[in-house]
């Protein structure tokens, strides 16, 4: 049947990062390795995506340099990164990603400092290259990633939490998405239409959610999808907002943002249909998914990640498409030599 590989996936999401709750990871000499360095984070489609809300949120904590980037531009521009002392996180699902094994062996040659990965695998290159090495032992059949996506995202979570004051709760996480994630497949199951482009919208940690979303939209649904920082959308992007665009504003009321994206978000009702996720119960938009309570700042964001998930899923079967396996898409890219 298509798309049950995707939505298992999903199902089996709060369970995957409950078995990573419990698992034990050794950051033994790892905070002073990266004490005073500029940190470089770098990943191919997915991982790249993660890479974004890996800057922003050590950017609140590091006070030094940190940037996010896709692999294939460190290996054209090496030397506009790795200068001086610079630390690298690599991400990668497969351990084998190409231009990530390439940026990681460039970096590795110039000598100036440590490299730390979050993988699914220990296969490939990037292990054996690493100084600290973290892997979320999970896998999923499906092609489009997302399990796998959530895994390394609180596998992160979980060891910058050692590191740093990262307020979050994982195990209020783990509980939350317990609830809360068949609603949210149900609650997808609710659009029944198409829509001629989907517009995903977020500032922070959630602008990477939103590129992430959006790409699943590509994949599973073969749709256009758009992403832009919140308020950014005011400024041109707006003029691609239609009667039959779907947008989805990614945020919290602990974000700083937050307020100013309420005013946007009122300034686009009745322009199109929206999608948001509703917190304090506040919504009255009948595409607002309601969780049964309030939720904390990381609970929220999984559960709108999960949501973005489940509505690429949607669309795509609604088009009539198979979202476990997009034509011309494979698991992992593994260009030739």
């Amino acid at each position: 049947m298509p798309g049950v590989k995707v939505r298992e996936a999903i199902l089996s999401t709060p369970g995957a990062l409950e078995e990573l709750l419990q698992a034990q990871f050794s950051t033994s000499g790892l905070s002073a390795s990266l004490k005073g360095k500029r940190v470089v984070i770098h990943g191919c489609g997915s991982s790249y995506h993660l890479a974004l809300i890996l800057k922003s949120i050590l950017r609140g904590f590091l006070k030094t340099e940190v940037v996010a980037l896709p692999s294939s531009e460190l290996i054209f521009y090496p030397q506009s990164y790795f200068y001086g002392d610079c630390a690298l996180i690599s991400i990668s699902r497969s351990g084998k990603t190409t231009e990530t094994s390439k940026a990681l062996e460039i970096y590795r040659k110039t000598g100036s400092g440590v490299a730390i990965s979050f993988l699914c695998s220990k296969e490939g290159l990037i292990s054996h290259l690493s100084d600290f090495l973290f892997i979320a032992d999970v896998q999923e059949e499906n092609v489009p990633s997302v399990k796998t996506f959530s895994a390394l995202l609180f596998l992160a979570l979980k060891v910058l939490s050692e590191l740093f004051p990262v307020t979050v709760d994982l195990s209020n996480v783990v509980s939350r998405l317990k609830v809360e994630t068949e609603k949210a497949l149900e609650f997808s199951e609710r659009l029944k239409g198409d829509f001629s482009s989907l517009i995903f919208l977020g500032s922070g940690p959630f602008y990477g959610l939103a590129r992430e979303l959006a790409l699943k939209v590509v994949e599973m649904a073969g749709g256009k999808a758009f992403t832009f920082h919140s308020l950014e959308f005011r400024h041109g992007p707006r003029l691609l907002l239609e009667k039959d665009s779907l947008f989805f504003l990614l945020t919290h009321p602990e974000s700083p943002s937050y307020p100013e994206e309420v005013i946007l978000y009122r300034e686009l009702e009745g322009k199109s249909p929206h999608l948001a996720i509703d917190c304090r119960g506040t919504h009255t938009n009948p595409l607002s998914f309601r969780p049964s309570s309030a939720m904390s700042f990381w609970e929220s964001f999984f559960i709108q990640l999960l949501l973005g998930q489940a509505l690429a899923l949607r669309i795509g079967l609604n088009r009539g498409l198979n979202p476990d396996s997009p034509p011309g898409l494979s698991p992992f890219v593994v260009l030739p030599d």
